[in-house]
């Protein structure tokens, strides 16, 4: 068979398919392996070149994470290809999302990283208090430190038809503004599936991982003088 190089044919239509839709998670698995995070304890300890603008002062890259500042509330972050950007909703700042395909062949759904900011007398009362009180089953509040910001994180866990949520809800009171950071893993029960689909469990540490390594990106940017 001759190939035709300056034809549309049905396999040059096939190849770049699949050249244009590996590429991105491609570069997404690239991203995430080369920025990964170690978590010990309450403390965030990179080991990886994901970090804020002043590690990078030292020579460490960053490359194929894409930055997000928000000037409003004054702070900036940075996410990996293949990681969504979504149109967030009302009272979210930032709605970043890592699609299911990211563990494909598993029973894990979807996750979530999402940032909001208030600056009403309820919302900073809140963030003042934060005690955990109101959690649901298995939840626990610990302290977690990034670039020396200070959030509390309460984890906690709910199910529903099938669908599992594991969620971390870090706040933090800074510049007379209370923000939340909420983390949200979203998997679907394993048992619902027809063995013969083959489908695994997903790596919920891999996934864990990587919105810690997003949040380790997190800065608040320099107040203007």
């Amino acid at each position: 068979m001759e190939i035709q190089w300056n034809r549309v044919t049905w396999y040059s239509r096939i190849f770049s398919i699949i050249i244009f839709t590996a590429l991105p998670f491609w570069g997404f698995y690239l991203g995430y392996n080369y920025g990964q995070t170690q978590i010990s304890g309450p403390i965030i300890v990179t080991i990886g070149p994901v970090r804020n603008a002043a590690a990078k002062q030292s020579g460490i890259p960053a490359s194929g994470w894409f930055p997000y500042r928000n000037d409003q509330y004054g702070f900036t972050l940075k996410y990996p290809l293949g990681v969504e950007q979504q149109m967030p909703t009302e009272g979210q700042l930032v709605k970043l999302s890592i699609p299911g395909i990211f563990e494909i062949g598993t029973n894990f759904a979807e996750a979530s990283f999402v940032v909001s900011a208030r600056r009403d007398p309820s919302a900073i009362s809140r963030c003042e208090t934060f005690s955990g009180s109101n959690l649901g089953p298995g939840g626990e509040t610990s302290t977690v430190v990034v670039e020396g910001i200070t959030f509390y994180d309460t984890k906690s866990a709910d199910a529903g038809a099938g669908n599992f949520y594991q969620t971390d809800d870090l706040r933090t009171l800074r510049n007379g503004a209370c923000y939340d950071i909420i983390m949200t893993i979203h998997s679907t029960n394993i048992d619902n599936y027809p063995q013969e689909f083959g489908v695994q469990p997903f790596n919920y540490n891999k996934i864990r991982d990587l919105l810690f390594a997003i949040l380790q990106t997190f800065s608040f940017a320099p107040t203007p003088q």
